[in-house]
Order: C-alpha cells, then structure tokens, then sequence
C-alpha cells in the first residue's frame, strides 16, 4: 500500500472470486485505509452479515454487490437456494452497523447480463428497491468463440512468448441471448427505474447490445483501452499485469520488484507499444475497452 500511495494510486478495487473468502481481510482494509486509499469492495454479498460492523466500522468507500435477479431467478443461477435472502439478511446488518458508526457506504448493485439471468432484467429495479439499494449497473458478460480464441493466442504467443488461456473461461459460440427478448426486458427496465439511479458500466445502445450479444468478431462501439497506462492488476500470487480479466501476461512480481520498477519495465513498455498501433482479438468483448477511455 506504501507503493500505491508513493506512486500517487488514488482508487483500489478488491475483487475476487469472493474478498470476504480471505481470511485477513479486515486486517487489509484497515491498513488501506490507514494510507487514505480510495478502497471500492466487489462482492457476491453473502458474507456481508459476518463483516457488517467492520466494514461500517472501517468507512469502506464504495460496495458493489453483484445480484443475478429476483429471488427465484438468483438462488437458480447461484445454484444456492436461500443465497438471496442471506444477502438481504447481509445488508439489513450492514444498515443497522451504518446507522451506529453513523456514516452511509454507497452502494451498488451490479447485474451481470447473461443467458441464466437476463429474464429478470425487467425486474432489477425492484430487487435494488427491495435490497434498498438505489444505484444499479448492468455489465453483459463475456464470451468469446473459438476463432477469436486461437486468434488471440497466436498472437500472445508469437508477439509477446506468453500463454494466453484466460478466454477459455469465456468460452461460447453464441451469446445464448434472445436479442428479441432481451430488448423488450431493457425497455421495462429502463421504465421502471423511477427512483432508482442507473450507472452504465458500457454505455450502450440497443443497437450496439445486439452487436455485442450477436456478433463477438464485431467491434460493439469505438473503443480506447487505457489499463496500460493507468492500471496495475495484482494477482493473490504477486504477479502483476494489466488487464483484470485477462491476466495472461506478465509484466512482474511484487514479489521480487517495487510497482515502480514493474511500470517502467521493457515487458510493460513492449505491451503498451503494441496496444498503441492496434488492439487484441479478444479486446472486442472486453469491458476494459468501453469504460476506460
């Protein structure tokens, strides 16, 4: 944390798998927030009844808290009946530990469109009102088929000498989404926002969500990546690299160099110089690409 501040870091994300899984974990968001970091939390919410009163007690700046729909439709996904009702048990206590630190952690609720949850779309702003939540953000997920697949991989391998089998997590032919149906649901969705505030992650349109959702070998919308030159993700084993969902290369260890010394090495600049003239195959279905710029 010492690096970050140094090198004038402003936000850290925790993300996972689950962060509430590792065992120090309050011990790292206390040491966080003794640098003054900016420190935004994502999690699947099911052990937020356990830490409520060290995350009220700890101020944590920002929580997203990922909900796959109504109870039904999440607990199917989760593949966990009763997974809903814990999250909301979770944030009533995380309410009641607020309301004694007296402090108010801002909060999102993120909904991953995907073919297992996208039925509930319609109804995420009465799930967010249920959770008393009063920010949502939609993130389509990702998916890529074989040729983009073996594309990016060839590259990674004759450009830069480095695996790359971090697509195969995403890999689908199809989207396996009814673009039909899927468009009605966001329109009922946008409707009954109301009070509820939406925060785009990809600010898309209903034409560039069905290139995204029925085309991955097509560019969705314009697109600028800037993890290369503003981000630094650290992997649970050290290993450091630039993109938070395709960690495949290696730009150094915190291990074994400082942030410093890892940002201004020839790996990094190597990367970054390739990115400058053209992107990755597999960039076309990353959200990296959408946001960052």
């Amino acid at each position: 944390m010492d690096e970050i501040s140094h090198h004038k870091g402003t936000i850290l994300l925790i993300r996972g798998g689950e962060p509430f899984l590792y065992q120090p974990m309050i011990d790292l968001l206390s040491f966080i927030k003794e640098k003054n970091i900016f420190v935004s939390i994502d999690t699947n919410g099911m052990l937020l009844g356990k830490y409520a009163g060290d995350i009220a007690r700890l101020a944590v700046d920002n929580l997203v808290v990922s909900i796959d729909g109504p109870e039904n439709i999440h607990d199917s996904v989760r593949g966990a009946r009763g997974s809903f009702r814990k999250i909301q048990d979770g944030l009533q206590a995380l309410r009641a530990a607020e309301k004694r630190y007296r402090i108010s952690i801002p909060k999102i609720l993120c909904f991953v469109i995907s073919p297992y949850s996208y039925q509930g779309l319609d109804k995420i702003p009465d799930v967010a009102r249920q959770l008393k939540i009063s920010h949502i953000t939609l993130v389509p997920y990702y998916y890529f088929c074989r040729k983009i697949g073996t594309s990016y991989e060839k590259i990674m391998r004759e450009k830069f000498n480095s695996p790359a089998c971090s697509w195969r997590g995403f890999h689908h032919e199809t989207s396996g989404i009814d673009i039909k149906k899927f468009t009605a649901l966001l329109r009922h969705f946008k409707k009954n926002l109301k009070d509820i505030v939406y925060v785009p992650f990809m600010d898309f349109s209903e034409k560039q969500y069905t290139v995204w959702f029925s085309n991955c070998t097509k560019e969705a919308k314009k697109h600028t990546c800037g993890n290369p030159w503003a981000l630094a993700d650290i992997q649970p084993n050290g290993d450091v690299n630039f993109c938070v969902d395709f960690p495949d290369y290696i730009i150094g260890s915190i291990l074994y160099n400082t942030l410093g010394e890892i940002w201004k090495k020839e790996r990094a600049e190597k990367f970054r110089a390739y990115l400058q003239e053209k992107s990755l195959p597999i960039c076309l279905r990353c959200g990296a690409q959408y946001i960052s710029g």
